[in-house]
């Protein structure tokens, strides 16, 4: 389940659509269960309901706005906006520009403390025909982290759109800056149609959690830590035949904290997805 995008309500007006839901259970990824909650990632501490509401507009063909407001009962009210504007240099040569911002604050019961935290990341895109390399700042202006929610069985509800948000990590700690450099290889350049390889690099600095109350809900993380992440991929579509379109990917992402951060990690993910045409 994610936050955002869940469904559409109305795509009545041209280049405009409306996004409404109201969650009041979820269902984990491992989970045979659908009355479950919904909590708050980092804090650890379960909500009430979840609502949001948004609106995407089309001003051209390379230009998308969108807005949306949400809130998870008795822990925040969330507001994000996105801005990605494409230009085509020519047949072979593109650029992309895509902002993301959100703002967080606590509500209702506040069972997460005081929350009060904008994040925000600017990435820029070069294609050249089979090439694609993207440069990404990213910053977290708070004293909490930029927390996202998760649903009752642990699992993560991908709620998060700024632009070094990883493999593993999301470069969201109190006050973080990141930079993030990433590139990703077509092979049909190459005269393997399907196959993509792809690496990434990110590296967090600034990381403040001083201002944190260390008996609160997010009181044991990181303080004046950086980190970084380098993440590597691989992935097939196959092209034609009975398993047509069938995907099978492998990423590899390699993760260290310095201070007072979660311990150095590897991490190694086997991906296969197949989709099914029910209607």
């Amino acid at each position: 389940m994610r936050l955002f995008y869940e469904f559409r309500a109305s795509d009545e007006i041209d280049n405009v659509s409306l996004d409404a839901g109201y969650f009041t259970s979820s269902k984990g990824y491992v989970s045979t269960r659908h009355d479950g909650g919904f909590s708050a990632g980092y804090a650890g501490v379960e909500g009430g309901n979840v609502s949001y509401v948004g609106l995407k507009y089309r001003y051209d063909k390379n230009t998308k706005l969108m807005v949306y407001a949400s809130r998870v009962e008795d822990i925040w009210r969330q507001y994000y906006a996105n801005a990605n504007h494409n230009v085509q240099i020519n047949s072979k040569e593109q650029l992309n520009f895509d902002f993301n911002i959100y703002r967080t604050l606590n509500e209702g019961a506040s069972l997460a403390g005081p929350i009060n935290v904008t994040a925000w990341s600017l990435a820029s895109t070069y294609t050249y025909d089979t090439h694609k390399i993207t440069l990404a700042y990213q910053k977290i202006s708070g004293d909490q982290p930029f927390d996202y929610l998760k649903t009752s069985d642990g699992g993560y509800t991908n709620g998060i759109y700024l632009a070094n948000s990883s493999q593993y990590g999301d470069f969201n700690s109190p006050n973080e800056q990141s930079w993030g450099l990433t590139y990703n290889y077509d092979m049909r350049g190459l005269g393997i149609p399907g196959l993509s390889v792809g690496a990434r690099y990110v590296y967090g600095y600034d990381i403040d959690g001083k201002h944190l109350d260390a008996n609160g809900r997010y009181g044991y993380l990181a303080n004046a830590s950086t980190q970084s992440e380098k993440d590597f991929r691989a992935k097939y579509v196959v092209q034609a035949g009975q398993f047509k379109d069938l995907s099978m990917q492998v990423r590899y992402a390699m993760h260290r904290f310095s201070g007072d951060g979660a311990p150095n990690l590897n991490e190694v993910r086997v991906i296969t997805e197949y989709p099914i045409n029910i209607f």
